[in-house]
């Protein structure tokens, strides 16, 4: 699903903050700026599996994700955007003045 250009920024300000402007990959160690292209940024939804089926209707549950990738070597972690959106709300206002 494609998002906003609201919705992108509040999980790159989400990513910005919890991380900082830099990451290291987990795997490959490269640290790169942690700089996103908007108009790419989507989410997806993780399906249940269950015995070799896609479980689709009843019960089932999907969880939203965003893949955030290395540039280097294409790890991938996937962020769950119910998280972002929880973090967000509890996020203090800022005071305007």
């Amino acid at each position: 699903m494609k998002l906003d250009d609201r919705e992108v920024q509040k999980i790159i300000d989400h990513i910005h903050m919890k991380w900082g402007k830099k990451a290291q990959c987990p795997k490959c160690y490269q640290s790169s700026d942690l700089l996103f292209d908007k108009s790419k940024i989507r989410v997806f939804a993780l399906s249940e599996y269950h015995q070799g089926t896609m479980v689709v209707g009843g019960d089932q549950i999907q969880i939203p994700v965003v893949p955030i990738f290395c540039k280097n070597c294409g790890h991938v972690e996937l962020l769950n955007v119910n998280v972002i959106e929880e973090a967000q709300k509890e996020k203090p206002k800022e005071d305007p003045s």
